[in-house]
């Protein structure tokens, strides 16, 4: 006992301040935040929780607001009158604000964030990437995640530097110089770039005879969330029951199925869950009552010309299957259309 209360992460106290608590979720890893911040939020209304994170975290770093915003999000649909109260008063937060604003468009209770509101949530993305500490982005961090978390907020495509840069100086954030010259100064060192580069990925159809796969080609800065919109086009899926990766003997899924032990496949890049020289394949289950198992492996990578479409299947080995069969009644499977799913791919991903 001794030894566990020496080790396992300490909760925050219903008497701490606000930025006291947020600093500790900031401090700690992801699967430890719930763990530490349960008690300071269970001795206070949602509404007045949200309302005082949100508040203290407004002159906050980005990386202690991004804390911030995790700890206000753990009060559910509970706290939004909080995130109500904060978005109609960003001129005394106006950070939080458009924070609180970008949650609440979430929820469907405001309107799609603008381009320069999404141009500004970028640079409070990237700068919170650039400051972040390992234990609290395990994943990646610094400034190749700042430039992928910039090429994001600008809606993916192909990289530019030079137009990223200018729309970060123009956001008015107030972090956005250090994220430019981060960016500047990774993109004159000629590291490679994830957000420049794809990855080709083989999918294929666990225990099919004969083989049924498809090779896609991904942008290595797309998530996880991504590959499984690519996937359920690629095998014509109709996207009706629940799936979840594997990745590292790690589960992942969408957040809002709300699936115990399986983390947020959103906050995963395709960087990190297919490394080069990785040999094991990620799983990738869709529909656990049928058990529709795909086995995902990396094959190369490349960088993405200006011009090329991606994501984008590149080969493939067999037709549909189908999802809704019936043993009475067996249906023929679709033929595979690779332009129709190449059409399909680029305005679904």
């Amino acid at each position: 006992m001794e030894r566990l209360d020496a080790e396992l992460p300490r909760a925050v106290g219903p008497g701490a301040e606000a930025a006291e608590a947020i600093t500790a979720v900031a401090m700690a890893a992801a699967a430890d935040r719930w763990h530490i911040a349960q008690g300071w939020l269970g001795s206070r209304k949602p509404a007045d929780a949200v309302r005082e994170l949100l508040t203290a975290a407004d002159p906050l770093p980005a990386w202690l607001r991004d804390a911030a915003v995790t700890m206000a999000a753990m009060t559910g649909e509970d706290g939004l009158p909080g995130w109500q109260a904060v978005a109609g008063n960003a001129a005394a937060w106006p950070n939080s604000g458009r924070l609180a604003c970008a949650e609440l468009y979430g929820w469907g209770q405001r309107p799609e964030p603008s381009p320069d509101d999404r141009g500004w949530l970028g640079a409070e993305a990237a700068a919170a990437a650039l400051q972040a500490r390992d234990e609290a982005w395990p994943e990646g961090h610094g400034p190749d995640e700042a430039l992928c978390r910039l090429w994001e907020a600008a809606g993916g495509g192909p990289l530019d530097i030079a137009a990223l840069l200018a729309t970060v100086r123009a956001t008015g954030h107030p972090e956005s110089e250090a994220v430019a010259v981060a960016v500047a100064a990774l993109a004159e060192s000629g590291a490679a770039l994830t957000a420049a580069q794809g990855v080709d990925l083989k999918v294929t159809l666990w225990r099919s005879a004969p083989s049924l796969w498809r090779i896609v080609r991904m942008p290595l800065a797309a998530t996880l969330g991504d590959l499984h919109q690519a996937i359920q086009v690629l095998f014509d899926w109709e996207g009706d029951h629940l799936h979840a990766f594997t990745v590292a003997g790690t589960r992942y899924s969408d957040p809002l199925f709300d699936l115990e032990e399986t983390a947020d496949e959103e906050a995963v890049r395709l960087r990190d869950a297919f490394p080069a020289g990785a040999r094991k394949p990620v799983r990738y289950e869709y529909d656990f009552g049928a058990g529709w198992v795909h086995e995902v492996t990396r094959t190369s990578s490349s960088r993405v010309v200006p011009g090329e479409a991606v994501p984008r299947c590149l080969s493939f080995s067999g037709d549909n299957p189908v999802e809704y069969w019936d043993e009475d009644e067996l249906a023929n499977p679709e033929p595979f259309d690779m332009a129709k799913v190449n059409a399909a791919l680029a305005n679904r991903v």
